[in-house]
C-alpha cells in the first residue's frame, strides 16, 4: 500500500505513514484470481494492441497513478502475464476545521479592532473634567467682601485644546477653545457680595451639554460644591463725631439744630449727617428734647472701605437739647419789675403824647396783664401775646370826663435762662382804634368789653390764655 500524501510504499495494514505521518485509511485486501494458461487464439490480433508488462519488484509509481488498460473485450491474456493492482488516486489535502475556526474567529477580531480603532480616535467623545479647572475666591473686607471664580483657561486649553479643535463641527474661522468657553462653560455663586468669614457659597455648574455633545462631541464631568469664605481683611473704625460740633439755636420750643465740622480730617468730607427728633421736627426743638445724629458715607459705605479701609463706627450718636431760652407760656414767668417798667412808660408816654395838655390826662390805672399761649408748639404763627391794659381818665376842654381804654401788646416774648423776659418798656406798641375828642385823642377802646372782644377774636381758639384781669360785664338792660 502507499501513502495517500506523500505516496510512500508502506506495509499493508499500516495506520500512519512513516514518512510523513499521515493517517492511513484501510483498503480491503482483493482477492487473488488464479489465472488460467492462455488458449492460443486462433485469430489475428488487433491492430494497436500493446501488451501489458508484467510489473517489476522494487518498481515505484510516478505522482500520478498508474492505470491499466483494460483488455480487449474478447482477448485473452497472454501465457505467463501476472494482475496488476491498479494504482489508488492521491486524495486531495483536507483543511482542518480547528484552523477555518481560528481563521475566522481572526478576522473577526482584526474587523473588531479595526472599527474599535475607529471609534477610539475618531467617534468616541473627549471626556472632560471641569472642576479642577476652577476656583472660587474672597476678598475684601469682612462684612462686605467679595467673591468671584476664577477659570484656568491656560492650563485647560494646554489640556484639552488639541483635542477640542480635532472634534469641533462649528466654524472654522473661530477659535474652538474661546467657543467652547463661552458656550458650555458656565456656573454662578449663591452669593457674591456683603460676605463675612465663615459664609458659605454654593457654587453651581450650568453647563449645556447638549451643545458639548453635538458640536464639540465632548462628555463633560463636573459637580457643584461649597465655598467657605476666610481670609477677609478687618476694617478699621472711623468715629466721625469726633470731629462735629453739634450745638442748638433758636428759641423754645422752635429751636433748630447746627453742626459743624472738622474740616482738617479728611474723611469727614465724605460723611453724610441726618437728624431724628423724638418730637419728629428738627426745627421746633424744646429743651428736653433728643436728637439723634446718623453718619454715614455719601459715596456709599463700600467705597469707604475700598479706598480707605475703614467703615463709619459709631454710626450714630444721641444729643439732649439744653439750654435753649424759650418763649413765655404763663404770668408767673413775667417779673414784677417788668411789669412796673411798663405802667410807668406808659403814664409817661400818655403825658408825652398830649404835649401841652397833660392836665387832659387824670389818671391811667393799670388793670392787669393778658397772656395767650400757642397750643400748637409747631406753629409759626406767634407763640404768646401779652397784654398789657389800662384804663384812662380825660377830660376834654370841653364837656365831662370820661373814662377809655387801652393796652400795650407784645408778642413772641422770651425768657432766658436767668429768668429775663426781652419786653423793652421803651418800646410800646399800643392797640385799638384812635378815639377823638374835644382837644385831643387817644387809640384804644371806649368799653372793657371792646378791649376784650379785640384780645380774643379771631384766633382765640389756637391759643390758652391765662389772664389777672377781671372781664366781667354788666348786662345791658
Amino acid at each position: 500500500m502507499f501513502c495517500t500524501k506523500c505516496g510512500k510504499e508502506l506495509p499493508d495494514g499500516s495506520l500512519f505513514c512513516t514518512g510523513c505521518g499521515n493517517k492511513m485509511v484501510a483498503t480491503p485486501a482483493q482477492p487473488v484470481q488464479e489465472v488460467q494458461p492462455a488458449v492460443p487464439v486462433q485469430q489475428p490480433m488487433q491492430a494497436g494492441y500493446v501488451p501489458q508488462q508484467p510489473v517489476q519488484p522494487g518498481y515505484t509509481p510516478n505522482m500520478q497513478p498508474y492505470q491499466a488498460e483494460q483488455p480487449t473485450p474478447g482477448m485473452q491474456p497472454m501465457p505467463g502475464a501476472q494482475p496488476v493492482q491498479p494504482a489508488q488516486p492521491k486524495p486531495k489535502k483536507k483543511v482542518p476545521v480547528g484552523l477555518i475556526i481560528g481563521l475566522s474567529c481572526g478576522g473577526a477580531a482584526v474587523i473588531l479592532l479595526a472599527v474599535a480603532a475607529i471609534w477610539f480616535f475618531v467617534l468616541r467623545p473627549v471626556k472632560i473634567d471641569l472642576n479642577p479647572y476652577v476656583e472660587v475666591k474672597s476678598e475684601g473686607y469682612n462684612t462686605i467682601g467679595k467673591a468671584d471664580v476664577v477659570f484656568d483657561r491656560g492650563a485647560f486649553e494646554t489640556e484639552y485644546g488639541e483635542q477640542i479643535r480635532k472634534k469641533y463641527k462649528g466654524d472654522k474661522s473661530l477659535d474652538p477653545v474661546d467657543e467652547f468657553c463661552n458656550d458650555i462653560v458656565k456656573y454662578s455663586l449663591s452669593k457674591n457680595t456683603g460676605l463675612s468669614n465663615g459664609d458659605t457659597v454654593s457654587f453651581t455648574w450650568d453647563c449645556d451639554e447638549f451643545i458639548a455633545k453635538d458640536t464639540y462631541n465632548c462628555k463633560l464631568e463636573y459637580s457643584d460644591f461649597d465655598y467657605e469664605v476666610t481670609n477677609l481683611k478687618e476694617a478699621e473704625l472711623f468715629d466721625p463725631f469726633q470731629y462735629i460740633d453739634l450745638t442748638f439755636s433758636g428759641t423754645a420750643p422752635r429751636g433748630s439744630i447746627n453742626l459743624k465740622t472738622d474740616d482738617s480730617e479728611e474723611l469727614i468730607k465724605y460723611m453724610d449727617f441726618k437728624y431724628e427728633t423724638s418730637n419728629g421736627d428738627e426745627f421746633h426743638l424744646n429743651n428736653g428734647d433728643t436728637v439723634t445724629v446718623k453718619a454715614s458715607c455719601f459715596q456709599g459705605e463700600d467705597w469707604l472701605l475700598e479706598q480707605y479701609g475703614c467703615i463709619v463706627e459709631p454710626s450714630e450718636k444721641t444729643y439732649t437739647v439744653e439750654n435753649l431760652p424759650k418763649y413765655l407760656s404763663s404770668l408767673s414767668e413775667v417779673p414784677s419789675d417788668v411789669v412796673e417798667k411798663v405802667n410807668e412808660a406808659i403814664y409817661a408816654n400818655y403825658q408825652k403824647n398830649f404835649n401841652s395838655h397833660r392836665e387832659l390826662v387824670k389818671e391811667v390805672e393799670p388793670l392787669g396783664m393778658v397772656v395767650m399761649y400757642n397750643k400748637d408748639a409747631n406753629s409759626w404763627t406767634e407763640m404768646n401775646k401779652v397784654y398789657f391794659l389800662y384804663k384812662v381818665t380825660i377830660q376834654p376842654t370841653k364837656g365831662a370826663a370820661f373814662e377809655g381804654y387801652t393796652g400795650i401788646r407784645y408778642a413772641d416774648v422770651i425768657v432766658d435762662d436767668s429768668g429775663s423776659v426781652n419786653i423793652n418798656s421803651n418800646q410800646l406798641s399800643f392797640f385799638g382804634n384812635q378815639n377823638n375828642f374835644d382837644g385831643g385823642w387817644y387809640r384804644g377802646f371806649d368799653s372793657l368789653e371792646g378791649i376784650y372782644e379785640a384780645i380774643t377774636n379771631p384766633d382765640s381758639a389756637d391759643y390758652n390764655m391765662e389772664t389777672t384781669v377781671d372781664f366781667t360785664f354788666e348786662e345791658e338792660e
